[in-house]
């Protein structure tokens, strides 16, 4: 979940400004203000930047596992699938 609408509405911006921002589709826009989809991790830091705000991550429970976990290496990411505990390292399978 994000807070994008209630930040722009904190600082009297509209989707469609920030569609103009990002070169984006006011819908996708919208998506992104109502939780129907989430902006990429590049797109969510640029909007960040936009608004002059801080991006958080908050977990609920200090003992939940994130269903996906993105770890940064030289070319690229690791993406971990908590739920069917296996990571994958650039299409090859690897161990969290």
């Amino acid at each position: 979940m994000n807070r994008i609408k209630a930040v722009l509405a904190d600082k009297d911006k509209t989707n469609k400004w920030l569609a103009e921002q990002l070169c984006k589709d006011p819908a996708t826009v919208s998506k992104w203000c109502t939780n129907a989809s989430q902006p990429t991790l590049e797109t969510l830091l640029m909007i960040a930047k936009l608004l002059n705000v801080e991006v958080n991550a908050k977990r609920s429970a200090p003992t939940c596992k994130p269903l996906v976990r993105l770890t940064s290496w030289t070319y690229g990411f690791t993406y971990h699938n908590a739920s069917i505990g296996r990571g994958f390292k650039g299409g090859t399978e690897s161990s969290w």
